[in-house]
């Protein structure tokens, strides 16, 4: 059974601004939501006007978080998004050169581009560590554990390693 945090800091914090009414928010780590004017939820992902583009922070990767409908996207300074999971009560990170992006119900893994790394999707996946990550097909999550920190399992289906290129390594 391997543990997966409930994305609960970015569910309260989108049920207290406007996020949830079709608009956006950036993440301020000093002042929590900033609604975001010129940002809009299409499709399960986030378009943002110029303007929009310009007023967010960007980190060393040329990356920004946007808060919008019910999760994390990460944007590019060119725009293009990616609705990412919820990690230990934040967006998921670029580690390694990849990131974890929802691809429907399921999880692909994107470049700091915000372009697919490899075609492959998974039910669910761990983020890359030492070159490789963990993955699974037919997993689901579980009920929530009883420590009351947000934790649920995933449990269930096939469980194997992959590369950087998402081939599957040999156990």
């Amino acid at each position: 059974m391997i543990g997966l945090r409930r994305p609960l800091l970015g569910a309260l914090l989108l049920a207290s601004g406007s996020a949830l009414a079709g608009g956006c928010q950036q993440f301020d780590t000093g002042h929590g939501p900033v609604d975001l004017p010129g940002c809009r939820l299409d499709g399960g992902h986030v378009v943002l006007e110029s303007s929009a583009l310009g007023a967010l922070d960007y980190d060393t990767d040329g990356l920004a978080v946007v808060l919008a409908g019910d999760g994390y996207h990460l944007v590019t300074r060119q725009g293009r998004s990616l609705p990412v999971p919820t990690y230990d009560n934040g967006p998921d990170a670029l580690q390694e050169g990849r990131v974890r992006g929802r691809v429907g119900k399921r999880l692909g893994f994107f470049d700091a581009r915000l372009q697919p790394a490899f075609a492959t999707t998974f039910d669910f996946a761990w983020p890359y560590e030492d070159g490789r990550a963990r993955v699974c097909n037919g997993c689901r999550p579980g009920p929530p554990d009883d420590s009351g920190d947000g934790h649920v399992p995933v449990v269930g289906g096939e469980w194997f390693w992959i590369d950087r290129q998402g081939q599957r390594l040999p156990d």
